[in-house]
């Protein structure tokens, strides 16, 4: 279709036309006011640059003439730019005098008329470890500017921008004399090239106003504490019809008093009694996706790891699970009767084995070492003190 067809609009149409049938069919179409769905946002853009063919006068006599929509002549680039104002300054003051040109210039550049980008915004969400595994949908509240629904986010209700007298519309302001000549954005207009001269009521002008809105966010399986998500167009609403900005998500993890992360895996320290670990035993170990029975084998050493394969945080990537680490820990009774002490005894009499025996080399069975061992009575716990001399 051609712009005049987009727009709705006879090949007579004066610019007053052109912007009226612009301004109705942006109220319509604009994404900010049809969100998610992608045909609103094509008809958009397509009025959009029949609206910039048709209100530049060049433009539009060249579509006249050939029947083909010319692309926009590409912005001048700020005098100087790419030149290096720190060679003009020698010593310690190089450095900062280039810095400032560039910054100069960087603003210039970025301050052209037009439609502009709006800001992202940033939130935080925390995770529990069960949604690190499988995944989780949150609901967040968001305050951010949104297109004013009374303009469509022009600022204006009936009356065009005027250009703006200052810039003459350019939305640019040359500053300097002779060779040192720089742009910057226009202070007046504030780089739109326009002054909006019959506000829009509900928005005082701005096309955006402040709200807070909620906005649901997919989190896959698998992130690490610190990582990030985009959802692109859940930013700031952009200016003057500009792209929204985007929404950056950071993940925090709730921390868990039981497990702690070691790449994809997950490791668990595994409480044994002395009979389980003597004797083997079955026991329940809680995970984040239920209940699992373990088998402890007979003859377990504190210190040994037992390892559920797959139990682990699944890969961003590919999907595949780590595993769950178990560390086992063997658990002493803290307080025994005189009965638990004849067992033990009994024992000690059936196994008389030195679990140090390792330690002689030689025939000397301490290398210097002398070790005196007192026991804390104050808890239920023994608490072994070793000191070392010479």
């Amino acid at each position: 279709m051609s712009p005049y067809e987009l727009l709705g609009l006879d090949r007579d149409a004066s610019e007053a036309q052109v912007r009226r049938a612009y301004r109705r069919l942006a109220r319509r179409w604009h994404p900010d006011l049809n969100p998610g769905n992608a045909e609103a946002a094509r008809r958009y853009g397509a009025i959009t640059e029949a609206f910039d063919t048709l209100v530049d006068p060049v433009r539009r006599r060249a579509y006249d003439a050939t029947g083909v929509v010319v692309p926009p002549a590409p912005a001048t680039p700020p005098a100087f730019a790419g030149f290096d104002f720190s060679l003009m300054v020698q010593g310690a003051e190089a450095s900062t005098f280039g810095d400032l040109f560039v910054d100069v210039f960087r603003q210039a550049a970025g301050g052209a008329s037009g439609a502009a980008r709006s800001a992202d915004l940033h939130t935080d969400i925390t995770l529990t470890l069960a949604d690190v595994l499988h995944g989780a949908t949150r609901r967040v509240d968001v305050q951010r500017r949104v297109a004013c629904r009374l303009c469509g986010g022009l600022g204006v209700l009936d009356a065009p921008p005027a250009p703006c007298r200052t810039c003459g519309g350019a939305g640019q302001q040359r500053l300097g004399r002779g060779h040192m000549v720089f742009v910057r954005p226009c202070d007046a207009c504030r780089g739109a090239g326009v002054i909006v001269q019959r506000p829009c009521h509900g928005c005082h002008g701005q096309g955006q106003h402040d709200t807070t809105e909620t906005v649901g966010i997919t989190v896959p399986p698998g992130l690490a504490d610190g990582d990030q998500l985009v959802q692109p167009g859940e930013g700031h609403a952009g200016a003057r019809g500009g792209p929204a900005g985007d929404l950056h998500v950071r993940i925090r993890i709730a921390p868990d008093a039981r497990v702690t992360r070691q790449g994809n895996d997950l490791h668990m320290v595994l409480p044994v009694a002395v009979h389980e670990a003597v004797l083997g035993a079955r026991v329940v170990v809680p995970t984040a996706d239920g209940p699992v029975s373990v088998r402890v084998p007979p003859g377990i050493q504190s210190g040994q790891r037992l390892r559920l394969r797959e139990r682990g945080v699944p890969s961003p990537r590919t999907g595949s699970r780590g595993d769950l680490v178990l560390d086992v820990q063997l658990v002493l009774p803290p307080v025994i009767d005189a009965r638990g002490r004849e067992l033990m005894q009994e024992f000690a009499r059936l196994h008389p084995e030195d679990v140090r025996a390792h330690w002689r080399v030689g025939g000397d069975d301490g290398h210097g070492l002398d070790t005196h061992a007192s026991t804390d009575h104050s808890s239920h716990r023994h608490r072994v003190v070793v000191k070392t001399e010479g």
